[in-house]
């Protein structure tokens, strides 16, 4: 069964423990990375950081080479924090237009 694990990392603790369980059951790992950056240092993380889930604002993100179709499971992980900031929503509606394009 082929597994992939999508999270979103600001400052590499999911990131850390993707990796932990990768290292213990080989699933593959797919990072969403916004084209633009946020802040992750002092004040003007959480100002912008807020500003952007409070919004429900859905960053551009970079571009990824990945079959969904060929995974049996995909899992999401990421801190509470992130999920609002809208990563996995840009990821989802991209996906499905691609899909549904075809």
């Amino acid at each position: 069964m082929r597994s992939l694990i999508v999270y979103y990392s600001l400052e590499g603790n999911t990131e850390y423990a993707v990796n932990r369980i990768k290292e213990k059951t080989g699933f593959d790992e797919l990072r969403l990375v916004p084209k633009k950056a946020y802040k992750d240092k002092g004040f003007s993380k959480f100002v912008w950081g807020g500003k952007s889930a409070l919004m429900g604002e859905k960053p551009k993100l970079e571009n990824y080479e990945v079959d969904l179709a060929s995974y049996d499971r995909i899992i999401f992980s990421d801190k509470e924090s992130a999920r609002k900031l809208g990563e996995y929503r840009a990821y989802y509606e991209r996906y499905l237009q691609y899909k549904y394009r075809q």
